[in-house]
């Protein structure tokens, strides 16, 4: 969405992101965004095997690989933090008890639809393997696009602070750090956001990302209120 109003100003009269208003839709530079950052990483070293003496280069790939070795630093505390169980037999066992397994460390139910697109489903209803979706070249190159501004008006619908189940690893100091780190993120993504002046940003606090099953009839009114506020 953030591609479109970037690269074709005036096609669309406003966006809605639902919790979809994270670094890769607007990029924030304190905090980066570990897939934004390893690409453009990748772009400074490619560049420095063609002229390594390039002053400016040198220096802009020695901050890029700063703020990539921080986001590596982060991932790691997430996954130290907030790692899954792995699913046993009985939970792949129907798409029913995966979904019941999901809820169990993530606070909320996984829509079956995603399930099937995401995880190949045998004959017997069982959960199989996750599936991988090849995805256009042109599509990569806008995944991977650092976005500054949004000239588009938006409603930008953001769950904070999320309902991450406190279950989810046996060492309480490591889930407070990855909790306290993520507070910081959505803070500071927050903050971007409402810098952006056609932007209405809505905070829900203590929901997942599928807020529109758990919060059905609030999100319908804000869409709603939102659409009807746009001029005809």
């Amino acid at each position: 969405m953030s591609s479109v109003s970037e690269h074709h100003p005036g096609r669309v009269s406003a966006m809605i992101y639902l919790d979809a208003g994270g670094p890769f839709a607007l990029y924030n530079p304190e905090h980066g965004d570990i897939d934004l950052d390893r690409a453009e990483l990748q772009k400074d070293l490619s560049k420095l095997g063609e002229d390594p003496y390039d002053d400016a280069l040198i220096t802009k790939t020695l901050t890029d690989a700063a703020r990539y070795r921080r986001n590596l630093q982060d991932l790691r505390d997430e996954v130290e933090g907030a790692a899954a169980p792995a699913p046993t037999k009985a939970d792949l066992s129907s798409i029913a008890a995966f979904q019941r397994y999901f809820a169990g460390y993530y606070g909320g139910m996984l829509p079956e639809e995603e399930i099937r697109q995401h995880y190949q489903i045998k004959a017997d209803g069982s959960v199989g393997d996750r599936l991988t979706h090849p995805g256009s070249a042109r599509a990569k190159e806008f995944e991977y696009e650092r976005f500054s501004t949004l000239e588009t008006r938006a409603l930008v619908i953001i769950p904070y602070p999320d309902a991450l189940n406190s279950g989810v690893t046996h060492d309480p100091a490591k889930l407070a750090a990855y909790k306290a780190q993520e507070a910081s993120r959505k803070q500071g993504q927050l903050a971007i956001w409402r810098k952006q002046p056609n932007v209405e940003v809505v905070v829900v606090p203590n929901v997942t990302h599928y807020i529109f099953l758990s919060d059905e009839d609030e999100i319908i009114s804000l869409i709603s209120r939102f659409v009807h506020s746009l001029p005809s």
